[in-house]
């Protein structure tokens, strides 16, 4: 299927034309050649490759980021970033020198705790006051989605003695709206959690952009995610950063990956 660009229709393409909406596209492959085919054909339908760890550990971050820059995109590194405070401030001045090979954005694991953040923070801005650019955006990332509530229980974590929810769903939003309130706190520019827990979020950080992976159409399995929604029930929760890779990678029910990403404009333009 790679090789040819898919070109939207004009109803989607409304849509990819807002601000407030992005797809994201994660180019998890194990070799350049790879990310350059699927970039090759979904480039011009997508808003940022998010360029995902499997990627960087193969070929080096500075390398991958050329499957997103060759196609005349900017790029969200996924490093995932999550350390003890000190170690974290090194490796986000370290990091934000990748904006001068196409990074906008970097990610940073929210349960690191607010001084990891904000360290993450400090040093990102340092840097970028030396090489007098434009500081990368730093996304906090809450529990991932391959995560539900029964495994934070089993890891022991727990809310405080007395507290009372109505559902699971509730509990996992509280959960999520802790390390959010910390996220904020600390400087993040990005809030990434499921679009199940967005609500909340939204509410209490309205001028926080909320990305969500996890998004899936109604024919796709969840595969190894564990709280999904789709692009239509994302947006109305608040989310406006799209994070959708094997129901574009992997099509299912015989359907194209231009099929899909048509679909996936529609769902979101029929919530809008």
């Amino acid at each position: 299927m790679a090789g040819t660009a898919i070109a939207l229709g004009t109803g989607c393409k409304k849509v990819a034309e807002k601000n407030d909406v992005k797809i994201i596209f994660p180019v998890d492959t194990p070799t350049l050649r790879a990310g350059y085919s699927l970039m090759e054909e979904v480039y011009e339908s997508i808003s940022l490759p998010k360029i995902g760890l499997e990627l960087i550990n193969n070929v080096t971050l500075p390398t991958a980021l050329q499957v997103a820059t060759d196609f005349g995109k900017k790029a969200f590194a996924d490093v995932k970033l999550v350390d003890i405070p000190n170690t974290i401030y090194g490796a986000a001045k370290g990091i934000t020198k990748q904006v001068l090979n196409g990074m906008e954005y970097f990610n940073v694991m929210a349960f690191g705790m607010e001084e990891m953040m904000a360290k993450a923070v400090k040093g990102r801005d340092e840097q970028a006051r030396i090489l007098g650019i434009k500081p990368p955006k730093i996304i906090a990332v809450h529990y991932l989605t391959s995560m539900n509530i029964t495994m934070l229980r089993q890891a022991g974590i727990s809310p405080p003695p007395g507290m009372i929810f109505d559902s699971e769903g509730q509990q996992m939003s509280w959960f999520t709206l802790k390390l959010a309130e910390m996220s904020v706190n600390a400087g993040m520019d990005i809030l990434l959690t499921s679009a199940r827990e967005a609500p909340s979020l939204h509410k209490k950080f309205p001028e926080k952009e909320i990305w969500s992976p996890g998004i899936r159409l109604p024919w796709d399995p969840p595969d190894d995610q564990k709280r999904t929604m789709t692009p239509g029930e994302a947006y109305r929760n608040g989310v406006r950063g799209f994070i959708i890779g094997r129901p574009i990678r992997e099509p299912k029910g015989g359907k194209t990956r231009h099929e899909v990403i048509t679909a996936i404009y529609a769902d979101i333009a029929s919530a809008r």
